[in-house]
């Protein structure tokens, strides 16, 4: 008899240890979801500020982006000059270089780094190496930053007094350089 009540014990409480051992079990992995969930959800909030800090970030380099734009352009034949004026319509630009790109043409009075204010002007100067002006075809770089030290480049390209302007592009951000 008394081996029939030690089976019995020894069976009831493998059945007590069996039923903690899934609770324990249960919980572990209640838990797991739980913390998995809550991961989640950081995950989502950080996502949500990475991207409201990138749309300030290009907000703030929206508000301070200069706009150079071609003001015209004129050449004298009797001395070879080919005079360009270059406009910013947007806010304040330091001329950094003007680079030409053309055997063509040398550059003249460069004067850099040169601040250029919204809405005022600057004239570039060519010379012509030996051709008549109006049939020497050139491109000049013109290398730029704004307020926050952003860096731009823009090309002008021309012959003669026909001048046209790529489109801005930005490639410099705050000392970091990024490709093209």
């Amino acid at each position: 008899m008394t081996n029939i009540l030690l089976a019995s014990t020894r069976d009831w409480f493998d059945y007590v240890r069996d039923i903690v051992t899934i609770v324990g079990y249960l919980a572990t992995v209640g838990t797991f979801l739980y913390l998995f969930r809550r991961d989640n959800d950081k995950q989502k909030q950080i996502d949500s500020l990475a991207k409201l800090a990138l749309l300030s970030e290009e907000q703030l380099v929206l508000s301070v982006r200069p706009d150079l734009y071609k003001n015209g352009a004129r050449v004298r034949p009797d001395d070879g000059n080919i005079m360009i004026d270059l406009l910013n319509r947007g806010e304040h630009a330091r001329l950094l270089q003007f680079n030409s790109i053309s055997p063509d043409i040398t550059l003249h009075s460069k004067s850099l780094p040169y601040v250029l204010e919204k809405g005022s002007e600057r004239l570039v100067i060519a010379r012509s190496n030996g051709k008549n002006p109006n049939d020497c075809e050139y491109v000049i770089e013109v290398v730029y930053e704004d307020k926050l030290h952003n860096q731009y480049k823009i090309n002008i390209s021309g012959k003669g007094a026909y001048v046209s302007f790529d489109q801005a592009v930005f490639f410099k951000h705050r000392h970091t350089t990024q490709s093209l």
